[in-house]
């Protein structure tokens, strides 16, 4: 299965305006269970990444994976303040095509620092302040 950023942008804000720390009935709610199951796996590559943590009780559904109590780690935090604006995410995500990216497989700290970079245009930054922020996201 191939990584999506569009479910990754997803789960991050879902988990992120969530109340408390959810389990995955917040992610999986209303989808399909192949779509379910695309999800899930976004979940675990989220966990493996650092951008996101949980608990994984011994109990499964139907041979799925439960998560429990996932909430954002430091750095899902950031990933998500970065991606969170659609319209700066969308503007990224046509530059990322632009690049032949069509799926978004570029890594995500490249997009985090895209993403900031055109926020600070977006909100009428200067191009020194998005050089400086490049170089420092570098």
């Amino acid at each position: 299965m191939k990584r999506d950023m569009d479910i990754v942008r997803e789960i991050l804000c879902k988990i992120s305006d969530a109340p408390g720390k959810p389990d995955q009935d917040l992610l999986v709610k209303d989808k399909t269970s192949e779509e379910a199951e695309r999800v899930l796996y976004h979940v675990e590559l989220l966990v493996e990444a650092g951008l996101l943590k949980g608990q994984q009780p011994p109990l499964r559904r139907l041979g799925t994976p439960m998560w429990t109590d996932l909430d954002l780690t430091w750095a899902g935090h950031d990933s998500v303040d970065a991606i969170r604006d659609p319209q700066i995410w969308n503007e990224t995500r046509k530059g990322l095509e632009a690049a032949g990216d069509q799926r978004g497989e570029a890594a995500f700290g490249g997009q985090r620092r895209l993403c900031a970079i055109r926020a600070v245009n977006a909100i009428g930054g200067d191009s020194a302040i998005s050089r400086n922020l490049d170089s420092a996201m570098a």
